[in-house]
């Protein structure tokens, strides 16, 4: 034999072994694959795990999304609609109340989940209530079919209303958040302790009285030593012809075991209990209504 012939079948054979050593590895690969899916399933471990996070993340992420989208169709007092109406509607205005075990309430109110507080309390109705979530303690509108009784309404729709789609409020709002943010550090008390202070929340009462809460800003855990820095301060505001606004501090507090510690001034809105709430997403660089 030739060693041209020998060299073809030597070539011939490595080639053969390759293919077949390639072809087992890509069948092990995949049997592995399909265990640690059995695995997953069976045990909740490994890829299952990666899996549930991955699915949480996303919910998260539709969440916030949803509540964002609210906040724009809130805004604008759009009409939200809850279910079908078969018969002639009737319109309620007020503050939208969420009943809890604890309310001081009439009997009756105890078997429904909201009711719209306006010139007088009126229980609402109806099979997809959850869509009402977002509304909680804002002013509203509902339309819907008042019961035989009167006591209760079925909601077919429901929108914002009121200082909720106030734009000049609105936007009133937005400019003092926006230059508290910048101008916290010159306001607050006392200096951070560590870094700086950051605003985290502003609790409008109304436009000229307003809750700051904020914490200092810490570059890593290492650095921090101490407790919870979280402080508030009630502020009065009054705006300036500059566009800048005149603040003078009323309270403040410090956080303590629990809770904030008044610390100095007195809380002359203690018992205020409808106010205009929103959070500052530093990431998203804007403010979200809660």
């Amino acid at each position: 034999m030739s060693g041209k012939k020998i060299s073809i079948i030597i070539i011939a054979f490595v080639v053969a072994v390759g293919a077949f050593l390639f072809f087992r590895s890509a069948m092990n690969k995949k049997n592995q694959k399909a265990q640690l899916s059995v695995n997953a399933i069976v045990t909740g471990n490994s890829s299952g795990d990666e899996a549930a996070s991955h699915r949480g993340d996303a919910d998260e992420q539709n969440d916030d999304l949803a509540d964002q989208d609210f906040d724009v169709q809130c805004q604008s007092g759009e009409w939200m609609k809850i279910a079908d109406a078969q018969k002639e509607t009737t319109t309620l205005e007020g503050k939208l109340r969420k009943v809890y075990p604890d309310d001081d309430l009439p009997a009756e109110f105890k078997a429904f989940s909201y009711y719209v507080e306006g010139k007088e309390k009126v229980a609402l109705s109806g099979s997809d209530l959850s869509k009402l979530d977002n509304f909680e303690d804002r002013d509203i509108e509902v339309q819907g079919i008042k019961s035989v009784d009167g006591k209760s309404v079925a909601v077919s729709a429901a929108r914002c209303a009121g200082v909720e789609t106030d734009q000049a409020s609105i936007k009133a709002k937005m400019s003092f958040m926006n230059w508290i943010v910048d101008n916290i550090n010159a306001v607050a008390s006392a200096k951070a302790p560590y870094r700086k202070w950051v605003v985290d929340t502003v609790e409008f009462v109304d436009d000229n009285n307003v809750y700051v809460e904020y914490y200092d800003a810490v570059e890593n855990e290492e650095d921090f030593e101490g407790d919870d820095t979280s402080r508030k301060i009630l502020l009065q505001v009054a705006s300036k012809s500059d566009g800048g606004y005149g603040v003078k501090v009323l309270a403040s507090w410090e956080m303590g075991e629990d809770d904030y510690e008044l610390k100095s001034g007195s809380d002359k809105f203690a018992s205020t209990t409808d106010t205009y709430y929103y959070q500052y997403d530093p990431v998203e660089v804007k403010w979200i209504r809660i």
